[in-house]
């Protein structure tokens, strides 16, 4: 994924390391059943999003892990969900911020050591909602941009 397409671009590569609960239908439930129904059903399928974003014009990158990344259901395709909360975080070698719950109307909200808000993002409807503080570095501004373009792909909005 990338942000613009000059020296100031910033991009990031990422990866999704899923796993999957099924149900397997016993030999008993084989005998019993009439039709093949609940047979081989997947429950849930869960993973981690993690990944590096980097700005073409910068040396160091920031890293990135989103958990709690779920679907629920018998087809493994998009559009995943954050449930119950989005959580992971966002560093580099000088900075590190992290996602938690949001007592107003976002679903998850960035912020740094000291407990500042740094973004926030509503994707549990469309069209989804970011809001990125114009008080931190435009570098900081573009990742977090991609980090919610992650977010909102992974959601398939």
């Amino acid at each position: 994924m990338q942000l613009g397409n000059d020296e100031n671009s910033t991009s990031s590569l990422f990866s999704v390391a899923s796993s999957s609960k099924e149900r397997r239908q016993t030999a008993l439930g084989k005998m019993l059943s009439k039709s093949d129904e609940g047979t081989d059903e997947v429950l849930n399928y869960s993973g981690i999003v993690s990944g590096i974003i980097r700005r073409e014009s910068m040396q160091s990158g920031w890293e990135f892990s989103l958990d709690n990344l779920t679907y629920s259901g018998s087809n493994q395709n998009l559009p995943f969900d954050f449930a119950p909360q989005l959580t992971g975080f966002l560093k580099n070698d000088n900075d590190s911020m992290f996602f938690k719950g949001s007592s107003f109307n976002a679903n998850a909200v960035l912020v740094n050591g000291k407990g500042e808000y740094l973004a926030a993002i509503k994707f549990r409807n469309k069209p989804a909602i970011i809001w990125i503080s114009k008080k931190i570095d435009n570098s900081l501004q573009d990742a977090i941009a991609v980090l919610f373009g992650v977010i909102i792909g992974m959601k398939g909005n």
